[in-house]
């Protein structure tokens, strides 16, 4: 079921960024990677809470992380805004570390770096070939 649940998510996840694409394909400019980066971290910490709670309060939780990824996929569907989902996942693997166990702390940790990293190195301007 929590598998199941999970792939939900990544369907309407990706569909909504695939529209999302599409809408915003004529357009120049748009909100800041900053926004969207923040708008995919919400979902992403969400979406791993709703999952992890699957059997108990996660059905009533995963209405706001279905809506979090339609807001965020509207706000910023570009990839590099969509490793924020890795940081908000780790984000939450960090709230059950303080909790429980300090080893969920470093594996939260992983997934936030990832992801900011993974934003960072993708946002980063390329160099253009001269032209000649």
């Amino acid at each position: 079921m929590v598998l199941a649940f999970v792939a939900i998510l990544l369907a309407v996840a990706s569909w909504q960024v695939i529209v999302a694409r599409r809408a915003h394909a004529g357009r120049r400019g748009g909100r800041s990677a900053t926004v969207g980066f923040l708008a995919w971290a919400v979902a992403g910490l969400l979406a791993a809470g709703s999952a992890a709670s699957a059997l108990s309060i996660g059905l009533f939780v995963a209405p706001l992380a279905i809506a979090a990824v339609w807001i965020a996929a509207r706000l910023s569907p570009e990839l590099p805004t969509m490793f924020g989902a890795l940081s908000g996942a780790g984000l939450f693997l960090i709230a059950v570390a303080v909790l429980h166990t300090a080893g969920w702390a470093l594996i939260g940790a992983g997934f936030v770096a990832v992801g900011v990293a993974g934003c960072l190195l993708t946002l980063r301007p390329r160099r253009r070939a001269p032209t000649g």
